[in-house]
């Protein structure tokens, strides 16, 4: 027997009114965009980045989400290029996320800010740190302190703690938003203390191969130490670099380098070899250690300080959600001034502008591991 289409439709309208009255309504799932360098140079921080977001949902949602409404992940590679970065941004706002998670590196988190900003999409950061994205009223927000805190505070100790007077510093200028802002911190507090910088060697990461002159050019200003701001593969080429020409000096480095391939590139060249970051790998409290015991078995690696901050900005945007029911209006509200929030390794707080400031440890590679030699607390 044939049914007449208005009479399918009839019963279709019925079927749903008494789904709908039944309280079996579909449950949206709260979309959330990640963006990042999983292709290219900078891969391995950016792969470990995403896996800690991943497994931050994944646990939110075993648990029944965000008040009912499971997180669904969409990841896009921003391929570590402007317009990567441009055009990755652009997907995911048009699938309708309510918040970007990325980029890796400051540099591409600058593209990225002015698509967020033009199509009015928070934008939260588990890493770049850059001062200059810093006390902006504005829809961006990081997790990680600001590279004027970080120049700050590592000046105070190079100068103060280990008494080195002089310093020359080599950085990788394709990620000038970090690199740049960091060495600027850096220097001005460095010279007020009154240290001296004996030269400035800017290199280009994308193109150089060979950093032997970029060497010769640090070691002709005669300084009493190195810091490298540089990415993982390349901290360690520099340090065997400086170290093939019999070149005994203390090094320093910040903490973008601080990755798997900075050990395999550097071997024994970076062994001594001192950075800052902000949070103690090396005492981890139970949270962080089970954690860790779960990448391993998922991913068959140590994690990255990149997953450990993955999973924590997921963990202060879940918080912020709780509040707006996973909608994106009002999120900004929400994270601006969020307290409190605990995460695998610190109690994090935003302040009115989305900017934190943790406490800060001083680690040193030792017998090709990291080890933390001191703690600096939070300056008032």
């Amino acid at each position: 027997m044939k049914v007449s289409s208005f009479l399918f439709k009839t019963l279709l309208v019925l079927i749903c009114l008494t789904l709908l009255s039944s309280g079996c309504t579909t449950i949206t799932p709260i979309q959330i965009g990640f963006s990042a360098e999983l292709t290219g140079k900078q891969n391995e921080l950016a792969i470990n980045l995403r896996n800690g977001v991943q497994m931050a949902v994944d646990d939110i949602n075993a648990v029944g989400g965000i008040n009912g409404r499971k997180i669904e992940l969409t990841v896009e590679d921003d391929l570590g290029t402007p317009e990567g970065a441009i055009a990755a941004d652009n997907k995911l706002i048009d699938a309708g996320v309510v918040a970007i998670v990325g980029h890796l590196t400051s540099g591409q988190t600058a593209v990225g800010y002015q698509v967020a900003t033009e199509r009015d999409t928070v934008l939260i950061s588990a890493t770049a740190s850059t001062a200059n994205l810093t006390g902006i009223d504005d829809l961006f927000f990081c997790t990680t302190p600001s590279t004027l805190y970080l120049g700050n505070e590592f000046a105070r100790y190079i100068f103060t703690e280990r008494g080195i007077t002089s310093l020359a510093i080599i950085l990788d200028q394709d990620n000038y938003a970090y690199s740049s802002s960091l060495a600027d911190a850096f220097t001005t507090s460095y010279e007020e203390m009154g240290g001296s910088i004996t030269t400035r060697v800017s290199y280009s990461g994308k193109t150089v191969t060979d950093f032997i002159p970029y060497v010769y050019g640090l070691r002709l200003s005669d300084p009493h130490a190195v810091l490298i701001i540089a990415s993982p593969p390349d901290a360690g080429i520099i340090a065997q670099q400086i170290r093939l020409q019999k070149w005994e000096i203390p090094l320093f480095s910040a903490p973008w380098a601080r990755g798997a391939e900075l050990l395999r590139n550097g071997g024994s060249a970076v062994e001594g070899l001192e950075l800052i970051i902000a949070y103690d790998s090396d005492t981890p409290n139970a949270e962080l250690e089970a954690f860790i015991t779960r990448y391993l078995d998922h991913y068959t690696q140590q994690p990255a300080f990149t997953a450990v901050y993955g999973y924590e900005v997921i963990q202060v945007l879940a918080a912020a959600l709780e509040k707006t029911n996973g909608q994106a209006e009002g999120l900004a509200d929400a994270l601006a001034n969020i307290s409190n929030v605990e995460t695998l390794t610190a109690s994090v707080s935003l302040n009115e502008y989305g900017d934190t400031t943790r406490p800060l440890f001083i680690q040193k590679i030792q017998d090709g591991k990291f080890i933390t030699m001191k703690q600096i607390t939070i300056q008032d």
